[in-house]
């Protein structure tokens, strides 16, 4: 009876980070959306890849992250096209894709942490 109730409230937690997961990432995608929004209706232009030098780096995990970043502003400077001519499918795959090498940059970022913090 305990192993079936301890399943049960794993399932239950599971269930209940699932849901708090999916409302961070709904909040984040209008929070990510309406920057762009605000970008778009800015007179200010988007850095693009000719304006970002690439430095020399020092450790790998940084030339790394600086290669995340660039592919996550490659993203949001595509969804910021779609939406200026209005194909909100498009830029919501963009941004999709945006915060795929976003999750990567922070899971990186989190293993690198992992790695020297265990010395």
């Amino acid at each position: 009876m305990a192993e079936g109730t301890t399943h049960e409230q794993q399932h239950n937690i599971m269930d209940q980070v699932n849901a708090v997961l999916k409302t961070n990432n709904e909040e984040l995608m209008k929070n990510i959306v309406g920057m762009i929004s605000q970008i778009s209706s800015s007179s200010y232009p988007l850095p693009t890849k000719t304006d970002i030098e690439k430095p020399n780096f020092k450790r790998k995990s940084n030339e790394e992250q600086h290669k995340l970043n660039a592919k996550v502003l490659d993203k949001m400077q595509s969804a910021n096209e779609y939406i200026t001519s209005n194909q909100i499918e498009a830029a919501k795959e963009a941004l999709s894709d945006g915060k795929l090498n976003f999750y990567l940059f922070v899971t990186h970022s989190v293993m690198y942490v992992t790695k020297f913090s265990n010395h």
